[in-house]
């Protein structure tokens, strides 16, 4: 009967554990396009309960391949635990012989092994969960005194509204951190100068955790040891309003895309652009913007194109699904262009030091 709420509990999470992978699946069949199902409060109920309880095994998978065993130290503990054991059982069946004797040879049966194992189980527990409450207490006096937000946009909003994935971009493009007092560079390139990766790599960090999905920056984007990562799709750099065509998906297999390019005349080069150099304005040159054609790999290097083909008016040019597009300036904030922006604005706010004076844009 003692067992019986033990089963009641295993069954409930295993429920738990199947909601949280069907659920994703009666997502896409209600609409494969959209993030989220708009009646579907109560299935975002129970995808959230799956999260909370399963959520950290996503961390886990993606840290895994990023850790790194200390084999000098894992011997030695196990060195430590292997004559701990045995002397931890010698010292306790010592300890019971000499109470037995101490009691006048009681009938109580000798110390087993097993008694001994679990105490040393216990011990190793207490000390890991030792470990854990310190790197709690550590994040939550951070948390605590740290002067950022303690939160931000849940992800079906970031989802929902492409600007803000544009601002988190924009953030990333002009943090001081990043370099000083220069853009990033449009592309990475090697000794030899050939393009290794692009500026939204350069960027990720600033944008999105990696969890151990890292690529490596000295070999090309798509090397084979860098190819997990670039198949692993950035929330920031999609537009969930652009429908991918056939063609598409077959131009940039087997990695993921980017629904965002930089402007020819700012990430064009190897060498990232100094703050000094945009005498036009940094809010009056824009930095990159929204595509919905012609879609290419986030990891790709070169992936640039011209804002004087105007909004939506060209296969290679900038645009979004709808009346206009969301362009990045080289100051971090973002701005939407209509579809019947003069080219002419737009190839003056393209140039970072030309000397044009746009007004009324």
């Amino acid at each position: 009967m003692r067992s019986k709420p033990f089963k009641v509990a295993a069954w409930m999470f295993g429920l738990l554990v199947l909601a949280s992978m069907f659920l994703p699946a009666v997502q896409g069949i209600q609409d494969p396009n959209t993030p989220f199902p708009t009646s579907g409060n109560a299935l975002l109920l129970w995808k959230g309960a799956g999260l909370m309880l399963l959520g950290w095994l996503s961390y886990v998978v993606g840290v895994l391949p990023a850790v790194t065993v200390d084999r000098a130290g894992l011997i030695t503990a196990g060195v430590c635990l292997v004559l701990f054991v045995p002397g931890l059982h010698f010292f306790c069946r010592w300890l019971r012989q000499h109470q037995d004797a101490r009691d006048g040879g009681g009938a109580r049966s000798a110390w087993r092994f097993d008694w001994s194992l679990s105490i040393a189980g216990l011990m190793l527990l207490m000390f890991v969960a030792g470990i854990a409450m310190v790197g709690l207490v550590h994040q939550s006096v951070w948390l605590m005194a740290s002067t950022e937000p303690k939160a931000e946009i849940s992800f079906s909003a970031r989802l929902i509204n492409p600007a803000y994935s544009l601002v988190k971009i924009g953030e990333a493009s002009t943090a001081r951190e990043f370099d000083r007092e220069s853009l990033p560079p449009g592309v990475r390139v090697d000794a030899q100068g050939t393009p290794l990766h692009s500026w939204q790599t350069l960027i990720l960090p600033f944008v999105e955790n990696l969890w151990g999905r890292r690529p490596d920056l000295e070999k090309p984007w798509d090397a084979p040891d860098n190819r997990k990562a670039f198949r692993w799709p950035i929330k920031a750099y999609l537009n969930p309003e652009v429908r991918m065509t056939a063609t598409d998906f077959v131009r940039i297999d087997p990695y993921a895309p980017s629904h965002i390019a930089g402007n020819l005349h700012v990430l064009g080069g190897s060498v990232g652009l100094p703050f000094t150099g945009v005498t036009d304005g940094q809010s009056q040159t824009i930095l990159a913007g929204q595509v919905a054609t012609n879609i290419q790999p986030w990891g790709k290097p070169g992936v640039c194109r011209e804002p004087g083909l105007g909004i939506n008016a060209s296969p290679n040019g900038f645009g979004a699904p709808g009346q206009g597009a969301l362009m990045i300036m080289c100051d971090g904030n973002v701005r939407f262009f209509a579809n019947g922006t003069d080219p002419r604005v737009l190839k003056a706010l393209a140039t970072p030091a030309s000397g044009e004076i746009v007004a009324g844009e």
